[in-house]
């Protein structure tokens, strides 16, 4: 992707979900999509709503993120219908 366009949302929403291919910490997902926490926080509360992706406790306190199987359907979707213009990772 090139830095001299903004994403749209929904580029946004399949960088999370490409990123949670692995089970991720906030703070790696925040550096691998460049969000802030909040906005970050946002994204993942509308997907985890919608079912795409879920929150998981790893060990006591701890918390990682993860694409759920729906998840995964919605970006393979994506990809087969070309809608994304360009490979996103």
């Amino acid at each position: 992707m090139t830095t001299d366009r903004k994403r749209n949302q929904l580029m946004i929403m399949v960088d999370v979900l490409f990123s949670l291919k692995e089970p991720r910490l906030v703070t790696h997902l925040m550096y691998l999509t460049n969000l802030s926490y909040k906005q970050l926080r946002s994204y993942v509360e509308t997907l985890t709503n919608i079912g795409l992706v879920e929150e998981f406790e790893f060990v006591k306190g701890r918390h990682k993120f993860r694409i759920t199987n729906k998840g995964m359907n919605f970006i393979d979707l994506i990809a087969n219908d070309n809608y994304l213009i360009q490979c996103r990772h």
